[in-house]
């Protein structure tokens, strides 16, 4: 049986992509906004939608641990004063 050699294995090399693209977009986002990672996730979720939506949703979107969302929610309504921006 052939060896499984990663770096040439697609689904992981997105995953690396993808979770470099997120740690510069951290930065970014950390020096202009003061939002980490699971932060500005949560915001891009609620960003696109018109209506609320749940914790359980935001989680599936975002692919973060329901503890992280309740920092990046905290930041929403830092940022907003409280309410939801259009």
């Amino acid at each position: 049986m052939a060896t499984l050699d990663l770096f040439r294995f697609v689904p992981f090399r997105l995953n690396r992509l993808a979770a470099e693209v997120s740690a510069a977009l951290s930065g970014e986002y950390q020096e202009r906004y003061g939002l980490d990672i699971p932060e500005w996730r949560v915001l891009a979720t609620l960003g696109f939608r018109d209506e609320a939506c749940s914790a359980q949703y935001i989680a599936h979107c975002t692919r973060t641990h329901k503890s992280h969302q309740a920092r990046g929610h905290g930041a929403d309504e830092t940022a907003t004063g409280g309410t939801r921006r259009k």
